[in-house]
């Protein structure tokens, strides 16, 4: 109806008001009858149209306001809606946990990983489903991410029914607001079974390899033990000297695949620890010589087996060398024997302090085999071999670790 110029708005009936319009009602007439009335009585024309007006605008605003709350909860209801369907169609497990481990919330993914339904699995503690053999790694995970303002991760492995191996990777974080852990679970058993699997493997191929280099250092040690039956067997001394030098060369080898047969590495040796045993058998063959000390520095340099049974032959052919010829004469005598690398590049040093080798005698002009075979395995190594002459004899060979 109107009143002058005002136009007053109809507004909802009890029969066209919704539950909440109830609701808000009640409300609104409790406070009403608490608060001081106002006289209308003692107001004139004006004064009560213009409170008439501000009651209007009121009530338009509170409308547009009301609209834009529908609206927003509309929004916020949609994505709710959303973020559900996604948390519950996650294939990854979505877990909600107290200090203690108790489980507050799942989803299905993850009660589907712990193997239960969630209204049962709910208020049971996470670690009850961790295997023993993880539960230490997990104990800790939680005691370190209640402490922590960042994520952690950690793997374990799951107790379930009939005993089926099942690992998962789990990251969490706490809350910012609640003493409360959230952590996102992923299923990676077949990733750590493809794993033991591999391990295993592994495993087998080096103890067939220990068996294998065993094998091999016991044929050469017979073989070595024939040729030096053989050598004692001649009275020619060039004979004697060809079969005891194929003996050293084979003795070099043994060593070789002993060190290989009781390394962890069963495809790589130090030659901190070839080196000196070698030498060490390479000077046993050679009691009369027992006054020439051997001194070495031998850094820790790991080879695969191919560049150590060059070395170790190449090694055996030059100590040999300054054994049999550097000390003629001599009743003492130092062999220095250095190992280093810089960067991939690796430097081998033999020096004597006897008899210096002959300007004559070079890699590709000898008389004897032992230094055709030093240049010779040079090659295979890709490297290069000099020999100094000035107060004994010293050999420097040079090569790349490719």
């Amino acid at each position: 109806m109107e009143r002058g110029r005002m136009t007053i708005t109809k507004f909802k009936q009890g029969n066209e008001m919704t539950s909440d319009d109830k609701l808000f009602r009640r409300k609104a007439l409790e406070l009403y009858e608490k608060r001081e009335r106002i006289n209308v009585a003692s107001l004139n024309s004006a004064e009560i149209e213009n409170l008439i007006r501000e009651l209007e605008l009121k009530n338009i605003e509170y409308e547009f306001k009301t609209e834009e709350l529908i609206s927003e909860r509309d929004i916020a209801a949609a994505a709710a809606a959303r973020f559900n369907t996604f948390y519950e169609s996650a294939a990854m497990g979505y877990f909600t946990l107290n200090p203690d481990s108790t489980i507050t919330e799942m989803n299905m993914s993850g009660a589907s990983m712990l193997g239960g339904k969630r209204s049962d699995l709910a208020g049971r503690k996470f670690r009850s489903f961790v295997s023993p053999e993880t539960l230490p790694e997990f104990d800790e995970f939680m005691e370190k991410i209640f402490k922590s303002d960042s994520s952690l991760i950690c793997e374990v492995r799951l107790k379930i029914e009939n005993n089926i191996k099942s690992f998962i990777h789990i990251e969490g974080i706490i809350s910012s607001t609640e003493n409360k852990c959230y952590i996102n679970a992923m299923d990676i058993t077949d990733r750590k079974l493809a794993e033991e699997t591999v391990y295993n493997l592994l495993n087998e191929k080096e103890l067939i390899l220990k068996e294998v280099h065993h094998r091999v250092k016991n044929n050469m040690y017979n073989i070595g033990a024939l040729l030096n039956m053989q050598a004692n067997a001649r009275t020619d001394e060039a004979a004697r000297s060809v079969l005891f030098d194929a003996a050293g060369r084979v003795q070099s080898m043994s060593v070789l695949y002993d060190k290989l047969y009781r390394s962890k590495h069963t495809a790589a040796v130090s030659l901190k620890e070839y080196f000196p045993d070698l030498i060490h058998e390479i000077a046993g063959i050679f009691p009369q010589k027992k006054f020439v000390k051997i001194k070495t520095r031998i850094d820790d340099i790991v080879l695969d087996a191919r560049i150590l049974s060059i070395l170790g032959i190449l090694v055996n052919e030059i100590i040999t060398n300054s054994m049999k010829y550097a000390f003629t004469g001599r009743s003492d005598g130092v062999i220095n024997v250095t190992a280093s690398k810089t960067g991939k590049k690796i430097v081998i040093t033999i020096a004597d302090d006897g008899e210096g080798i002959s300007e004559s005698v070079t890699f590709e002009n000898s008389t004897g085999f032992g230094m055709q075979l030093v240049g010779m395995l040079t090659e295979q190594l890709e490297g290069n071999i000099k020999i100094d002459r000035g107060e004994g004899t010293k050999f420097v060979l040079e090569f790349e670790d490719v």
